[in-house]
């Protein structure tokens, strides 16, 4: 983190755009069906942000994610939903 996220957060680029005190809730891609949709690489990503008890959504054209979530896999469908035999399999 001390050698990659710090002095990349201090870029000038990207300084003014961090949100602190923020969680992410969901990303995906704009207009998109993961299973569906062609050319999704092409397509802007949404990023759902909880800010003091409040859902806000930004465009953006990439996402570094950086939190370490390897062990948690995304359900099967387009819906982003865990279904009752996917629990159970988990």
């Amino acid at each position: 983190m001390d050698l990659y996220l710090k002095p990349l957060s201090n870029l000038v680029q990207i300084k003014p755009l961090i949100q602190l005190n923020s969680r992410v809730v969901e990303i995906s891609r704009q207009f998109n069906d993961k299973m569906k949709t062609k050319n999704r690489v092409e397509q802007s990503f949404i990023i759902y942000i909880e800010q003091e008890n409040d859902i806000r959504m930004i465009e953006a054209r990439a996402v570094i994610d950086a939190t370490g979530t390897w062990g948690n896999p995304n359900p099967a469908n387009s819906t982003r939903v865990w279904l009752q035999n996917e629990k159970a399999l988990h």
